[in-house]
């Protein structure tokens, strides 16, 4: 009960990727992939969900769409790549509304915790600390405990460390 609170944030930003995936929004990036799974060009399966939902809600967001977005360390893009990921992983692994939610307050905890040792001003994307608490959750998911959790962050940032901010645009 004490961290259900968490479960808002991918109910928000579940809604964000739904109308992603429903209209017309920038790229298209979530809304091709999904097309493409579906037409069989991609292969279908719990990876295609991750990139097809994340994709949808920041297409949705950064062409402004009119509905609100569950930040991280201050940004709407990189609450939305905490959580969904961990959302879909959670959704296919058929995993408890307890299990979700304490897999969403590791990887919004670890993902905080990379942003404010990365400073104010930086010039790597805090998509990437947003990605690696996303994968310290799904790693929580999926039966790992701490020593996978640790290994999970050295692998994203031996990864995307080098990833540079675009200024979101």
């Amino acid at each position: 009960d004490d961290i259900r609170f968490i479960l808002e944030s991918a109910a928000m930003n579940r809604i964000v990727a739904e109308e992603g995936l429903r209209g017309a929004y920038g790229l298209g990036v979530g809304k091709k992939t999904l097309e493409y799974t579906e037409k069989r060009f991609y292969p279908s399966g719990i990876i295609s969900d991750v990139v097809s939902y994340t994709a949808a809600a920041v297409d949705a967001r950064m062409a402004g769409v009119n509905l609100p977005a569950m930040s991280n360390s201050g940004s709407g893009n990189q609450g939305i790549t905490v959580t969904l990921p961990v959302l879909k992983v959670a959704e296919r692994l058929g995993k408890s509304d307890e299990e979700l939610a304490r897999a969403l307050i590791l990887a919004h905890l670890v993902a905080i915790h990379i942003k404010q040792r990365m400073g104010v001003l930086s010039a790597l994307c805090g998509v990437v600390s947003a990605a690696t608490g996303a994968s310290c959750g799904i790693t929580l998911l999926l039966g790992g405990g701490l020593a996978q959790v640790c290994h999970a962050v050295k692998n994203m940032v031996a990864n995307i460390s080098g990833m540079i901010c675009d200024g979101a645009k």
